[in-house]
């Protein structure tokens, strides 16, 4: 299951004991101390440990609750296997409960689907460790069971002692081994007989198949028939080889002069052809038709042209008085602005005597009557010069007009000249290039007479190279008839073909030999390998058998309780010889068969010669040296070494009971621990022990006063 690493990261603390409300983090590979004058509560943080894992406390749980207080909780943040868990326990003064999380996807996740004993079991799962082991060799609290003291280990009888350890080997389930050891046994027999099936299968298979060691030689005479075979082969193909050239040329030869016969005039049709490919079809081509149709649209447009040329001198001749007419209108114009004062001062003088009234002074007089016929007379003559001017000037426009449509006309006559004079340029041209072309007609239509009496298929081009081609050919093969005929491909096919049936058949008996000595071999090394193999697990099953005999009722208590003292004994010298300088050291023995003592501790001192030395002769700092060595350091790398549970958090209370001057020894022995544990510290009372430290939390009526260096 791999190594499970137990590293206490934080302890929480609400209405437990005398601590209200207190958050300790605890910091690793840094020797720490919890520092407080005796009744500051300190050693609470300790004991917060086990009553949160295992419910295990030395008060009710009445007494467990600050007065007044109505709930408690504790929370131990700890790390396993690099996974973070909290375990909390929350109690009132008669009942307490416990849950377990774990940290995943970036918050803490209930393990125990909320019940009690789900979350106690998913906690056993997480850490399998016993509650006597954790007191032992995790948190040393000073307690009143007399089991979990420091020393209880060292002081106890040969009984307890194998009580003891009998929970750290609990830990191990000596029958899970028994069963993996019966397991393993039926394993190897199933084996045992598979392999003396295998092997009797290989021997009876090599037999069946009428198998036996072929040698290489076999093998090689085989090789030699086939190389032999190869080269004969290869001499026939060559002479399938000449047998195909020569008839292919012979095909070749006869196919040339079948050609050659069949295109024997190309030559000279050639030579003509090669006289007209040059000439190219004219832009224009001669037609005598249209050329006489042509001059006959010329003669027409000319005819046109000059009758239009004739139309023009008499429009143009033509001369329109514009100017005498012009000045009779301003001759008119000019009596007509006299007209116009005259009329009216006739209008004013008409205006005056038809009221009765002289027009020189406006007087009224009666002979005015006589005069307004003759003022009407006067303003009537007056008219005519008005008349004259419209007369004019409607006669001037008349001109006008007439002579623009005359400069219209001819106009329009010059353009039509122009535009026929173009064609006519347009048409002698066009004539002029069919008489040109007259010639290159003629000798474009020989060339078109060539094509279309030209009596092949093929371009004469082409033909002709194909023609040269094959007289080349006929040329070049025409000594093929005398050479010898070397028969038939056909022929030598066959023969080709019969030797390589012959050489399928060879390399058929070859790749038998070979299949069969590789068989054989393969047989053969399977009987070789099943027989070592058999031979081993024969050995491994004898060995198994003997260790069933150890894991039987009578050899299972024995063989761990041994093999755990074996371990202690080892370990717990390591530490005696660093903390006592040497002096010190143990011994166990072991009875099973005696019931008094199957356990035995002894204690050499070696400032006594190493004589043996009973535990409670020792000193108090001793004991304590002794105790840490044996029961907490020694212990818990025995069940780390069993188990593969490395507890590393060490928590030590103070010891009851010691003066300063004991406390002060306690100290220093508590920062040699220095190392030990990843997560260590313990618990002192008095200033003057600060100094062996790495880390001080103080610690002031429940509260956590601060940190120091």
């Amino acid at each position: 299951m791999g190594v499970i690493v137990l590293l206490i990261k934080r302890i929480e603390l609400k209405n437990f004991r005398y601590v209200e409300d207190e958050v300790l983090d605890l910091p690793e590979n840094e020797l720490f101390i919890l520092l407080g004058k005796n009744g500051s509560s300190k050693s609470t943080f300790l004991w917060a440990v086990p009553f949160c894992f295992y419910g295990f406390s030395d008060w009710t749980l009445k007494n467990t609750l600050k007065w007044g207080k109505k709930k408690g909780s504790v929370k131990i943040y700890f790390e396993i296997k690099g996974n973070k868990y909290v375990a909390e326990r929350h109690f009132d003064r008669t009942s307490s409960s416990f849950s377990i999380k774990q940290f995943m996807n970036g918050e803490f996740k209930d393990l125990g689907g909320g019940l009690n004993k789900e979350a106690e079991e998913a906690f056993r799962q997480i850490f399998p460790v016993p509650q006597e082991v954790f007191l032992q060799v995790v948190t040393r609290v000073q307690t009143d069971n007399t089991d979990y003291q420091l020393g209880s280990f060292c002081s106890a009888t040969p009984k307890g002692m194998y009580d003891t350890i009998k929970h750290f080997v609990e830990v191990v389930k000596i029958e899970k081994y028994a069963k993996v050891n019966d397991e393993e046994i039926n394993r190897l027999k199933d084996k045992k007989t598979r392999l003396e099936s295998a092997l009797e299968t290989s021997k009876r298979t090599i037999k069946d198949l009428g198998l036996e060691e072929i040698s290489d030689e076999r093998i090689e005479e085989k090789d030699e028939q086939i190389e032999d075979l190869k080269e004969k082969l290869e001499k026939l193909d060559a002479l399938l080889k000449e047998s195909e050239e020569y008839w292919e040329a012979v095909e070749k030869l006869e196919s040339a002069e079948k050609f050659v016969k069949k295109y024997s005039g190309i030559e000279d049709l050639y030579k003509r052809w090669d006289k007209l490919r040059s000439i190219e079809k004219p832009e224009v081509l001669f037609d005598a038709d249209k050329l006489e149709e042509i001059n006959e649209k010329v003669g027409e447009l000319e005819e046109k042209i000059s009758n239009l040329k004739k139309t023009l001198p008499k429009l143009e001749d033509k001369e329109f008085d514009l100017e005498s007419i012009q000045n009779k209108i301003d001759k008119y114009k000019d009596k007509q602005r006299d007209y116009k004062a005259k009329k009216k001062e006739l209008e004013k003088t008409l205006e005056h005597l038809k009221n009765g009234e002289c027009p020189e002074c406006n007087r009224k007089f009666r002979s005015v009557e006589k005069r307004i016929p003759k003022t009407e007379e006067k303003l009537d003559n007056l008219k005519s010069y008005e008349e004259e001017v419209s007369k004019y000037t409607s006669e001037y426009n008349d001109l006008v007009n007439e002579k623009k449509a005359n400069e219209k006309k001819i106009n329009s006559i010059n353009k039509e000249i122009v535009k026929l004079t173009e064609k006519v340029s347009s048409l002698k041209e066009k004539a002029a290039k069919m008489e040109q072309a007259k010639k290159a007609t003629e000798e474009y239509q020989k060339k078109a007479d060539f094509k279309k009496k030209y009596p092949f298929d093929v371009n004469p081009d082409e033909l002709y190279r194909q023609y040269q081609n094959k007289k080349e050919v006929i040329e070049e093969l025409s000594s093929v008839k005398e050479r010898e005929n070397p028969g038939k491909p056909e022929r030598w096919e066959q023969v080709i073909k019969q030797g390589n049936n012959e050489l399928v058949d060879l390399k058929t008996k070859k790749n038998d030999l070979k299949d069969k000595k590789k068989k054989y071999e393969y047989h053969q090394s399977q009987i070789e390998e099943n027989q070592e193999e058999f031979n081993e697990v024969s050995d491994k099953l004898e060995k198994h058998l003997k260790m069933s005999k150890i894991y039987s009722r009578t050899g299972a208590p024995h063989f761990m309780v041994k093999e755990f003292l074996y371990y202690l004994q080892q370990y717990a010298n390591e530490y005696l010889d660093r903390f006592t300088k040497g002096r010190i050291s143990i011994e166990f023995k072991t009875n099973h068969n005696s019931k008094s003592k199957p356990i035995e501790l002894i204690f050499y001192d070696a400032d006594r010669n190493n004589a043996p030395r009973p535990y409670s002769t020792f000193s108090r700092g001793e004991k304590t040296r002794v105790a840490l060595s044996v029961e907490f350091l020694g212990m818990g790398k025995v069940f780390s070494n069993l188990t593969n549970i490395n507890l590393e958090t060490g928590l030590i209370d103070e010891v009851y009971g010691l003066d300063e001057e004991g406390q002060e020894e306690f100290s220093e022995i508590l920062s040699e621990l220095s190392g030990t544990r990843k997560v260590m510290g313990g618990v002192v009372c008095f200033n003057s022990m600060a100094q062996n430290f790495e880390k001080i939390i103080r610690v002031e009526d429940g509260k956590l006063i601060k940190e120091s260096a």
